[in-house]
Parts: C-alpha cells; structure tokens; sequence
C-alpha cells in the first residue's frame, strides 16, 4: 500500500503522466503482485536462560546474559592516550571506566582478572604505541584495552603494530568512555564488551534456524563453510608505474573452531589481479588453522 502511494505521488505509476519518462519515450506497467512471508524473528541461545526471541524493535536488550562461549583474559592492560586537552578525560575517570568496563565483562561471564597495568598517558606521541605493547607483550599480556584521546589519529598506527606483534587491542574514543561514566550508558559499554568477547576468542550467541532440521543440518558435525572475497584494486585510481606495487586483499572465513556458528578469519594480500594465486595462499591458510583448531 505504502509503495503504491508513493509511485502515485511521483508519477511512477502506469498513469504515464512522468514529463521526464514521456521524454524519453519509457512507459510504466502495472505493478507485479507476488504473495510474501514476514520471516520469523531469529531465536538466540545464550549460556544461560536457553533460548531468547529478541523483541520486534530488535534491540538487543536481551544480551544481559551470559555469553554463549565467555572468553578468558589472565593478563591485560589498560591505557589511556591523552592528548593537549587530557582535562576532558580525567585519570579518575579513566579508571572508572575500567572498573565499570571488568564488571560488564564478568556479568556476561568472561573469566577476566584485573589488568596488571594501568597506563594515564599526558601529551601522548604516535611513537608511544610500539613502545606500550611491546611492554605488554613482555609482561605476558595478551590484550591491551586504549581509551584515546578524541583529537588524536592513532588508530592506524595501532592496528599496524596490533597485526606486526600479534596481541589484541581495542580501541575507544575517550568521548564515549567519559559518556559511559558519566552519563551510564550501559548498552554503549555492552556492545564493547560484546566486541571485546569476540576478539578474545569467546563466543556471545548462536542463531538458531525456524525449521528444526535445517537447524540439525547446519549444526552437524564436521560441516565446514567457508567464506572467501577477494578485493582487486582499482587501476584507474592508481599511476601507471605505482601499479605492480598495488596488491590484491584475499579475504577468508570459516567455522572452524568447536562450535558451528563460531567464524574466524582474517586476510592476506597477493599479486593484483591473480586469482589463481589467491585461491592457492586461500586453501593452504584454512587447511592450516584446520590442523591448528
């Protein structure tokens, strides 16, 4: 119904009085009417209260309880990169936001300790992020949780040196760290613990099927699935002598772990516009996490 008044309203209908499509001598049929089906609410599966259907403003409220799969963190830090302006972000407040940060992650399960470092940076540098992990990455720490400053682009730079020593960070915006503590918004700090699970290794729900046996089916054991893109760059972007260093993103997923729905993945770069090569680096990283799990 609200299609047809819209099409009505825009001329769009087999009236034919559009100025614009008459000009171009395009006509419009009438409307195809097919029967439809609204799809059920998906069921979620939480550790704890069994299955839960989500309410139909699909808001996810019903994630208070215990994840599915907690994940286990024994050593972690945490650290705060302040920029000229730190006094928006006070260290007071920063250790608030951890306090309330550990306690949202035990609610929902996760076997999380104490951080064995707490890091208030003034007047940060770029530099200082190398230097901050690798220091945690010696204390045995295998997470590094940073509040950063909002003027301060180092984000980049983070994630470069997250991928080059292999230990997980998080990041957030000392804006909505402060909004957390001050202004309690709890369904903000539930969708970084929830990000944070999954990054641990944990898992927060499964998703169960409207027809049980299709649900058994995608459950079965030792089914895997397998996700594969791969990004080509764009040639017409790039300078003509810059374009054989220009490479291919392969990306990959796949259930490889205990349970089913759990998918992990990652990426790795190839010789544009080889896909042949592609495909091969592809098999060969997901028979070896296969081995691995």
């Amino acid at each position: 119904m609200q299609t047809n008044i819209l099409s009505q309203a825009m001329k769009l209908d087999n009236s034919n009085q559009h100025k614009w499509m008459g000009k171009c001598n395009m006509t419009i049929t009438d409307n195809l009417m097919f029967p439809a089906r609204v799809l059920p609410q998906p069921v979620i599966e939480y550790h704890t209260n069994g299955w839960i259907n989500p309410n139909e403003k699909t808001v996810w409220m019903d994630g208070k309880k215990y994840y599915l799969i907690p994940a286990v963190c024994e050593k972690w830090y945490a650290v705060a990169l302040m920029g000229p302006r730190e006094e928006r972000f006070h260290e007071n407040q920063f250790c608030t936001y951890i306090k309330m940060f550990l306690e949202r992650c035990r609610k929902h399960g996760m076997q999380i300790r104490d951080p064995i470092g707490y890091e208030y940076i003034r007047r940060s540098k770029e530099q200082d992020i190398e230097s901050l992990i690798i220091k945690a990455k010696k204390s045995a720490a295998t997470f590094i949780h940073f509040v950063t400053a909002d003027e301060l682009n180092y984000h980049a730079r983070m994630k470069y040196i997250e991928s080059q020593e292999q230990i997980l960070t998080q990041d957030l915006k000392a804006s909505t760290a402060l909004g957390i503590v001050m202004k309690r918004q709890y369904q903000t700090l539930d969708n970084i613990v929830n990000k944070t699970n999954i990054k641990m290794g944990g898992l927060n729900y499964s998703v169960h099927l409207e027809e049980k046996c299709c649900d058994r089916w995608l459950g079965r054991p030792g089914f895997l699935i397998v996700g594969l893109d791969i990004a080509h760059p764009s040639y017409s972007m790039v300078p003509n002598k810059d374009r054989n260093s220009v490479l291919s993103v392969v990306g990959y997923s796949a259930n490889i772990k205990k349970h089913p729905l759990d998918f992990i993945g990652g990426y790795r770069f190839a010789k544009a516009q080889m896909e042949e090569v592609c495909l091969f680096f592809f098999i060969i990283i997901i028979y070896s996490y296969l081995i691995l799990f």
